[in-house]
């Protein structure tokens, strides 16, 4: 889809990480401030791109077009998500929460395949979202 976009967004995602974070852990406010941040630009990202999938008239997207989105678009979004959290210096309180957050995203990414389904989905990252709910993240947890 719009591989340019994902690496825009991806780019802007790094800059503002690189420009917010400082030299030591961050605050537990802080990290959930700039954590959220991460997931609220890759949400807006998501958006952006899903609006342009041509439907059907019954407001679905082809098969093809839907797993061209899950592997060209999503996927690598979820992979930059990723590594912009791991790359923001968690408060030792967090860090454990966080690590265990980030391997079951990890896992969960690494299962979107060409065939999954909206509801395969949801599922897939139902431990994840639970997690980032723990932590006390807002946007990450939705």
């Amino acid at each position: 889809m719009k591989k340019r976009s994902i690496f825009i967004g991806a780019l802007v995602v790094l800059c503002s990480i690189a420009l917010a974070a400082p030299a030591g852990a961050l605050s537990e406010k802080d990290w959930r401030k700039q954590a959220d941040n991460v997931c609220r630009q890759s949400q807006t990202l998501l958006n952006e791109d899903a609006s342009t999938i041509p439907v059907d008239s019954t407001g679905n997207p082809s098969a093809a077009d839907f797993s061209a989105f899950m592997n060209d678009v999503v996927k690598p979004n979820y992979t930059q998500v990723i590594g912009s959290i791991k790359a923001l210096p968690a408060p030792s309180s967090l860090k454990a929460k966080a690590k265990k957050m980030l391997a079951q995203l990890q896992k969960a990414t690494n299962a979107i395949s060409a065939s999954i389904t909206l509801d395969e989905l949801d599922k897939l990252f139902a431990t994840p979202t639970k997690t980032a709910k723990k932590l006390g993240l807002k946007v990450c947890g939705q």
